[in-house]
């Protein structure tokens, strides 16, 4: 499963493809989910807020544990 993450202006030097993350859902904010980062964006885009961030897409690494029966 493919995550689209937006990350912090501040924060994007310390993103590369290849690295793996740690991602936080707005469904389960508390549990963690490992991914590694397939692509970072180029150019940051700005929220309602006026604040800045990029576009990151990252791989979860089983999807099974994710998917309740």
């Amino acid at each position: 499963m493919l995550a689209e993450l937006k990350v912090d202006e501040a924060d994007i030097a310390n993103v590369e493809a290849g690295q793996v993350v740690r991602v936080f859902t707005a469904a389960e904010p508390k549990e963690a989910r490992l991914a590694k980062v397939t692509r970072t964006g180029v150019s940051a885009k700005q929220r309602n807020t006026g604040s800045l961030y990029f576009d990151v897409k990252a791989l979860l690494d089983s999807l099974k544990a994710y998917i309740r029966e």
